[in-house]
């Protein structure tokens, strides 16, 4: 595994935040990829579920989620995204997923969209180590019988595996789902975990 994107998200959208929320591509992909989350995730929102929208960015899925009836809090790294977000009147702030804010067992679902890829290190061992950072933070503000769904653009074909493989070591029951479309390099592999 190697470090594709090269940088720190905190500061990659300084100066794009507002051009990444009016992009109509990005726009739709995220919408796509939020609708297909929820219907996998088969969250209720019935009994007053909160769910945490980890790498919220502009606020796209975070919309969405809320839209649906969830009680939602979107956090994300970068302080422009954040920005955005809060002019939209949702309930979002700037945060770390390897240091989660929020007290144990706060959330009945979690929900992450094009962020883990944002996990970067000089080598595989430190990846593997913020990948184990980031599963644990999960699984303590995760609520028990809680659930997670987790999308991202991985750098290398054994990534989600290996994602996979750190938040089970987390103490969560989980696996991967792929959306198959002909095209293999169109293919969108989700993973989907239960506490």
């Amino acid at each position: 595994m190697t470090d594709v994107l090269g940088s720190d998200a905190r500061l990659y959208w300084e100066g794009k935040a507002e051009e990444y929320d009016r992009n109509r591509g990005i726009i739709k992909t995220q919408t796509g990829l939020t609708e297909r989350g929820l219907e996998l995730l088969k969250p209720d929102s019935k009994h007053g579920s909160t769910m945490l929208d980890i790498g919220c960015g502009t606020g796209i899925s975070t919309k969405i989620i809320m839209d649906n009836g969830f009680s939602v809090i979107g956090m994300d790294i970068s302080f422009p995204m954040v920005e955005i977000a809060k002019r939209k009147g949702l309930n979002v702030l700037v945060g770390d997923f390897r240091f989660l804010p929020f007290r144990d067992k706060s959330f009945q679902h979690v929900f992450s969209v094009s962020t883990l890829q944002w996990i970067t290190g000089r080598d595989e061992e430190e990846i593997r180590e913020k990948y184990r950072m980031v599963a644990r933070e999960i699984y303590r503000v995760t609520k028990e019988r809680g659930s997670v769904f987790i999308q991202f653009f991985p750098a290398t074909e054994g990534e989600m595996e290996i994602t996979l493989k750190e938040f089970k070591r987390a103490g969560f029951k989980g696996y991967l789902v792929e959306d198959e479309f002909g095209d293999k390099r169109k293919n969108k592999r989700y993973i989907l975990l239960n506490k």
